[in-house]
């Protein structure tokens, strides 16, 4: 008999919350669910165990930097002299 995660099964299993255990769902090489009614949703073990090893197995994706608005710094708390130059002046 075939057995089968729920999604709060997946998100204790992978110690996230259920939201973001939903959005590892949404991945393309997640494996397909069996919608038993409405949102009731139900994964296959043995195809989760097998997507969980071939993701173990991948290189590591290095999580994007996000840039944001420089960080102001006063010239007295930078090393030696301090430069000024204007820009477009």
């Amino acid at each position: 008999m075939q057995q089968f995660y729920t999604l709060q099964d997946l998100a204790e299993r992978w110690g996230v919350t259920a939201e973001t255990a939903r959005q590892y769902t949404y991945e393309n090489d997640f494996p397909a669910c069996l919608a038993l009614s409405g949102q009731t949703l139900r994964w296959p073990v043995a195809e989760v165990q097998t997507w969980e090893k071939a993701r173990r197995e991948q290189p590591k994706r290095h999580k994007a930097v996000r840039v944001g608005r420089p960080r102001r710094v006063s010239a007295a708390s930078l090393p030696g002299p301090a430069l000024i130059v204007r820009v477009g002046a």
